[in-house]
């Protein structure tokens, strides 16, 4: 190399490149490329190690006809660097080096020369490599400090929504109460609770909070707790919705929607109150096993306007009536795909269910009849909570 190598520059240049980033993508080298060129390399490419211990991605790489592979994996060399300098041997004018730090192989670097590589050439080479190990050291750290947060997260997401979903239901009498839950790989926002009264009565409440992990589900202990609150000084269903709403739109940054049902059962009376909002799934069964759908399609979600219509509806509810409820997740968790455009094979399981003796609650016993799916595309199914009561005859 006949020109003076400015090896400061080199060390600026390619640190600078990663001083804002937070992750290693193929897109964050590219600023590289004008320095790699005039340092005289034809070629070159970038090896990041991932988390297997014997395989290496090539990240970043230029040049035309490149002769470096795209992923590099450990075959029976002591090291990476040695499987990728193995491979690349015979290439001209090719130089390789290991991206190293605190006794751990990071990934590696390799590259063409255009002409014989002189002392100087080698010196600005080891310069870059030195200062792409210290980049990929960075990025080890930050990845592992990600990694370890998220795992604290979906841990405490999870522990705090087997504390709000995963309990016994109360024994009520002349009730029968059930409860299926199905959690995600990541903690979503369904939520329930029943209120058995002294007087014989039970109130509850079903719904879902929008989005997943550890903020949705402090987002769903806040509203439990308001609506408790709510409760307390108010036996108007109306009511306890509108407040959760004025709760949700009043902080316009949480952007948190949600799904509600509360409902007052009195067993004396043979009465059911009823007041609903956004897209949870309920049926009626009634005696004779017929079913109506009491689902409300394009209902407002909480928190999407600031004064929605919402009502409380009263129904007789006789011996032998059920009311069942589903949450969202319940559409591709049980391969409910025809279930929104067509509910006729749906209501045909429950009514098949209905006419059986059995012992369990009316959800329990559903369930047991419908297959679990994957997600669309293959993708883990989400979350799915899904309820009944049950009027003994």
């Amino acid at each position: 190399m006949k020109k003076k190598v400015d090896l400061l520059g080199i060390i600026k240049a390619t640190l600078g490149t990663f001083e804002h980033r937070q992750s290693f993508t193929p897109g964050m080298f590219v600023p590289l490329e004008p320095l790699l060129l005039d340092l005289g390399y034809s070629a070159a490419a970038i090896y990041i190690a991932d988390d297997y211990p014997d395989r290496m991605h090539r990240v970043f790489g230029y040049g035309e006809d490149s002769p470096f592979p795209g992923l590099v994996v450990m075959n029976k060399r002591k090291s990476l660097h040695k499987e990728l300098e193995q491979q690349v041997r015979d290439v001209p004018g090719v130089m390789t080096a290991q991206l190293f730090s605190h006794d751990r192989e990071l990934g590696a670097v390799a590259v063409v020369h255009r002409t014989p590589g002189s002392p100087a050439s080698r010196e600005a080479f080891s310069v870059l490599v030195e200062s792409l190990s210290v980049m990929a050291y960075i990025e080890r750290i930050r990845k592992n400090d990600r990694r370890e947060r998220e795992e604290r997260e979906v841990f405490f997401a999870q522990s705090l929504t087997s504390r709000l979903l995963v309990r016994n239901v109360p024994k009520v009498k002349h009730l029968r109460l059930g409860c299926e839950y199905e959690r995600s790989l990541e903690a979503g926002g369904d939520f329930f609770d029943f209120v058995p009264g002294k007087d014989g009565t039970l109130l509850g409440f079903f719904g879902c909070c929008s989005g997943t992990g550890l903020r949705t589900v402090l987002e769903v202990t806040s509203i439990m707790r308001l609506i408790f609150k709510s409760i307390a000084v108010s036996d108007n269903l109306a009511h306890i919705l509108r407040d959760v709403n004025r709760y949700l739109v009043r902080d316009k940054r949480r952007a948190y929607q949600a799904s509600l049902v509360a409902f007052h059962v009195d067993v004396k009376r043979r009465r059911l109150r009823l007041a609903k909002a956004g897209r949870l799934g309920m049926l009626m069964c009634g005696p004779g096993v017929e079913v109506v759908n009491l689902t409300a399609p394009g209902s407002t979600f909480l928190g999407m306007i600031d004064k929605p219509e919402i009502h409380e509806d009263e129904y007789r509810f006789e011996p032998g009536q059920a009311l069942f409820a589903v949450t969202e997740g319940f559409y591709t968790s049980r391969n409910c795909q025809k279930f929104q455009p067509d509910m006729n094979w749906f209501l045909q399981a429950v009514e098949a269910t209905l006419a059986k003796k059995r012992k369990i609650p009316l959800v329990n016993a559903i369930f047991n009849d419908l297959t679990p799916c994957a997600g669309p595309d293959d993708q883990p199914a989400p979350s799915m909570l899904a309820l009944s009561v049950e009027f003994l005859r």
